[in-house]
């Protein structure tokens, strides 16, 4: 879509005209939705269509915003939970692949030790 506006014309563009606003807002999401894998699409627009009621049924923009950004913030919450979760499982505490050494051969040594008739010797 595009790079999206600057925030101050975005600002005004609310401020003048909120449905040409919504209407860019609409499109940049989905154009968003449109570039995720396929198996990812579906949740974004059930996110998106909740996001969307909860702006459309708010009583100013600033209850819908602060309505979205508690939503944000408890699925983040809910995310760290679950994570957490995993700090305690019992394949977390394994210590980590122990290194193995291996001997390194430089191949270039070795056909610069060789000669066309065979092996060169070692000093």
């Amino acid at each position: 879509m595009g790079q999206l506006p600057e925030f101050d014309t975005l600002k005004q563009l609310a401020e003048s005209d909120p449905k040409a606003f919504n209407a860019l807002r609409q499109a940049y999401c989905q154009a968003l939705i449109c570039s995720v894998p396929c198996r990812h699409k579906h949740r974004m627009q059930a996110i998106q269509h909740r996001i969307d009621t909860v702006i459309t049924r708010a009583k100013t923009p600033m209850a819908g915003l602060i309505t979205v950004s508690c939503m944000m913030h408890d699925s983040l919450a809910r995310l760290a939970s679950q994570l957490s979760r995993f700090q305690d499982h019992p394949l977390c505490d394994l210590p980590p692949p122990q290194q193995k050494s291996a001997d390194v051969i430089d191949l270039a040594d070795r056909k610069r030790r060789r000669s066309p008739t065979g092996p060169v010797e070692k000093h």
